[in-house]
Order: C-alpha cells, then structure tokens, then sequence
C-alpha cells in the first residue's frame, strides 16, 4: 500500500501487514498532503491507525458503530474520527481511574453503542 484516503477502507488483511510505523507514516501524509490541519499530526495519525486497526480486524461492535454512523450521514473519515475521539476518552478514562480486569473495553463497546453521528456532531 503506498497511499492512504481514509475515504477508502484499506483491504483489511493487506492493512494489517504493513508494519505500525509505516501505517502510521500513511496516514500523516494523507493529512499533510490534503493540507488538513490538526494540532499533533502523529496523535492524529495514531487514532486512526487505532480505528482502521479495529476495523480491518473486524472488532464487531467498531465494525456496527461505523456502518451505523455512515447511515447516519457521516462520511467514512467523519466515522473514523467519532469512533476515535471514544478511543481518546475511554484511554483517557483508563489513565485517570487506573482501572483493570477481565473487559478493561466494555465502557468503550458500550460508549460506542450509544454513539451516533447527531451527537457526535454536537461535541
């Protein structure tokens, strides 16, 4: 894969074997080269690295929220973006409340059930 357009979904197994970092470097370009601006292009990148990850490993409950959020009228990088900023907040959640156990993702799965294009506009 020499190019990434968070318009196009990545054909899933082809995205999971690019390495991390070249990953990571596909999606900063895009970015730089569309002059779109954000304030840490590599957090940027990381969330949606994260998400594509998510997607293309066929995370069920990622996998319905982002169909969900299209239908609702988002477009594909617009979807990426909802479901990131759950990321950002639910690790973020984790840092502050320290907490483990055996489904540390549940508080995301379920953030993500609720999520819809309406509220995630509205932020």
């Amino acid at each position: 894969m020499s190019k990434y357009d968070p318009q196009k979904a990545p054909e899933p197994k082809r995205w999971l074997k690019i390495d991390e970092n070249d990953r990571l470097e596909l999606v900063r370009v895009y970015h730089e080269k569309a002059k779109i601006d954000v304030p840490n292009e590599m957090a940027h990148a990381a969330v949606h690295v994260l998400v594509e990850n998510q997607l293309a490993s066929g995370e069920a409950v990622v996998l319905e929220t982002f169909e969900r959020l299209q239908e609702e009228g988002l477009d594909r990088h617009d979807a990426l973006h909802a479901i990131g900023s759950e990321v950002l907040q639910h690790m973020e959640r984790l840092r502050r409340e320290g907490k483990t156990g055996s489904k540390p993702n549940q508080e995301y799965f379920d953030a993500l059930a609720k999520l819809s294009a309406k509220k995630w506009k509205a932020r």
